[in-house]
């Protein structure tokens, strides 16, 4: 019953680890995380719909 247990709790172990840089107090920091991931979010659409209208299948 609680074999998958220590995999739960090493991925929170893992969060947190990945979560000290990012959880600055610094206004600037956090901006620039916040922009710079909208940025790359936007790229990725951007190449998804440039891949999709290229071989012809659109999805919506």
């Amino acid at each position: 019953m609680y074999d998958n247990r220590a995999a739960i709790e090493k991925s929170y172990t893992s969060i947190k680890e990945c979560a000290a840089w990012t959880t600055s107090k610094a206004f600037q920091v956090r901006w620039f995380l916040f922009v710079f991931a909208c940025i790359v979010y936007n790229m990725w659409l951007l190449v998804d719909f440039l891949t999709q209208e290229r071989i012809g299948v659109l999805e919506t």
